[in-house]
């Protein structure tokens, strides 16, 4: 009987070495089979559903849950809705006010019957910048409200283009084969370009804003006078591009493109704005309102250097 016992005992041993081996041994409490289980939850499940206070209090909370759902979706929709009015009241309101963007130049070059204090090439940059801008924010499908101000300033930029081509002595039979070239491309482009193109366009007019303000820094500083470009063109781009920063968030989806543009183009028209205040009162001595207002003043005294800038 021992011999019996101890050869049941090491095969006991061996099979608890076997199972521990490969990780299949559990010591755990007997679970009850789940047929049983299975008919415990369904009779604890028939004796909620047939207790009133439980269905009341089911209820509310289930009404409570979705008056809360209900609620903070109703919430979300009308602070973006909110939002997205705003942004397009402001999208609005920054296109009529860009339509006194680069006008003021243009009446101080008609009155002054002189535009030696601006450069030509600046306009050219500005037209190709804010064309490629045109073209990229109608090839996105955004709402107008969204760049119509682009559209109002490439408007002026052709008239104040043309201003200084003409009191330039510029607007010659190369002025219109350069025209005609660039209308040309522009249409392909509007027609035929793939929208990669047309982003890589976006991504270059950044580049060509701060072209296009370039020459007239170092004509400024060549000078040393506060020049013609208007101070109030300085500040209303600035303020703008400023506002455009939030349209771009709530109309465009936060478009890292425009963000970068509108963000460079806000810093480009402080720094001229703050040039055109340092020539102005530190180096001319004028008051800072009379630089300020410069475009409703009469003439100012001719420098003793110009330019004759032709680019």
């Amino acid at each position: 009987m021992a011999r019996w016992v101890a050869t049941v005992q090491t095969l006991f041993l061996l099979l608890l070495v076997q199972q521990s081996w490969h990780g299949s041994i559990a010591f755990a409490p007997p679970q009850p089979s789940s047929a049983s289980t299975t008919a415990t939850k369904n009779r604890f499940s028939k004796d909620l559903a047939t207790n009133p206070l439980h269905r009341l209090m089911s209820n509310d909370e289930t009404n409570a849950a979705s008056l809360s759902l209900s609620s903070s979706t109703t919430t979300a929709l009308s602070m973006q809705m909110d939002g997205n009015l705003i942004a397009e009241t402001l999208g609005y309101a920054v296109g009529a006010a860009s339509l006194f963007l680069y006008t003021p130049i243009a009446l101080r070059v008609v009155r002054q019957q002189s535009a030696d204090g601006l450069s030509l090439s600046t306009w050219w940059f500005k037209l190709s910048a804010f064309t490629c801008s045109d073209l990229y924010a109608t090839s996105q499908g955004y709402p107008l409200s969204q760049y119509i101000d682009w559209i109002a300033i490439t408007a002026e930029v052709i008239v104040n283009l043309c201003v200084v081509s003409y009191f330039q002595n510029k607007m010659d039979k190369q002025f219109f084969i350069n025209a005609s070239v660039f209308a040309m491309t522009a249409l392909a482009l509007s027609q035929y370009a793939p929208p990669e193109v047309l982003a890589l366009g976006q991504l270059g007019s950044t580049a060509l804003n701060a072209g296009a303000l370039l020459p007239q820094f170092m004509l400024n500083a060549k000078l040393r006078t506060a020049g013609d470009y208007s101070p109030v063109t300085a500040f209303i781009g600035a303020a703008g591009c400023a506002a455009r920063l939030y349209t771009t968030m709530q109309l465009a989806d936060g478009d890292m493109l425009l963000l970068a543009s509108f963000g460079f183009t806000f810093c480009l028209n402080t720094a001229m704005l703050l040039q055109i205040l340092w020539y102005g009162v530190m180096v001319e001595e004028r008051e800072i309102m009379c630089v300020l207002t410069a475009d409703l003043a009469g003439p100012r005294r001719a420098t003793t250097t110009t330019t004759k800038e032709a680019i």
